[in-house]
């Protein structure tokens, strides 16, 4: 066993850090920084002891900042229209 996850499975039991699944599903949230502050603190500490969710964290930074110089094509109302109306009803159903 590498020390790298040697320490960090120490730390995940110790302080109650996030998994590896935890930190991807909240990445979204953590980049825009929409995240209570105890777990934007947990996911620094997972990314200090966890160089996967680093790697994946930078590159994921790194697409997110390419797209935004992406061209956006507009929508058709009639279609944004439709798909709002579909939304809400999948909201209501669930």
């Amino acid at each position: 066993m590498r020390l790298e996850s040697l320490i960090h499975g120490i730390l995940l039991r110790t302080f109650q850090l996030l998994t590896c699944d935890q930190m991807e599903k909240l990445s979204y949230d953590f980049l825009e920084e929409r995240l209570p502050k105890y777990r934007m603190a947990q996911i620094h500490l997972h990314l200090i002891t966890c160089p996967q969710c680093l790697r994946f964290m930078r590159s994921y930074r790194k697409t997110r900042g390419l797209n935004e110089h992406l061209p956006r094509p507009k929508l058709d109302p009639q279609f944004k229209e439709a798909m709002f109306q579909f939304l809400m009803a999948e909201r209501r159903t669930h």
